[in-house]
C-alpha cells in the first residue's frame, strides 16, 4: 500500500532488470526459508527533499541477512502525494563498495 500500483523497483543487480512490486514480492517469498532465512534492515541516515506534491528521499541502511552477512546500501525513492497521502512511485538501491562508501553520502 506504500507504493503506487505501477511502481517499479530497480535493484542493484546489473544488467538492470526493473521489477514490479508483485515480481519483487514473489521473488522474496520464494527465497524466504531457503537461501534467505532472516533479514534485518536498520536505517543509518536519511534525507528528504520535498517540492509540492513530489519528494525524493535518500536512505542509508545496514542489512543483516541470515544473522551473519552484513552489508550496507543506499536506497533512493521518488514519492508522489495523491489525495493527501505520500506513496512511492519508484525505488532504486545499490550496495556500498570501497569506491562509494555510505559514510561519504551524508554530512
Amino acid at each position: 500500500a506504500d507504493f503506487t500500483p505501477d511502481a517499479l523497483l530497480h535493484p542493484s543487480l546489473r544488467p538492470l532488470r526493473p521489477q514490479s512490486i508483485r515480481q519483487f514480492s514473489d521473488r522474496m517469498a520464494s527465497l524466504a526459508g531457503t537461501t534467505l532465512r532472516s533479514f534485518e534492515e536498520t536505517v543509518l541516515a536519511s534525507t528528504v527533499h520535498v517540492y509540492g506534491n513530489v519528494a525524493v528521499t535518500v536512505v542509508a541502511c545496514s542489512n543483516v541477512e541470515n544473522a551473519t552477512e552484513t552489508s550496507r546500501n543506499v536506497e533512493m525513492m521518488l514519492l508522489v502525494k495523491d489525495q493527501g497521502r505520500w506513496r512511492i512511485a519508484a525505488q532504486a538501491w545499490d550496495k556500498e563498495n570501497p569506491a562509494d562508501p555510505v559514510t561519504g553520502l551524508f554530512p
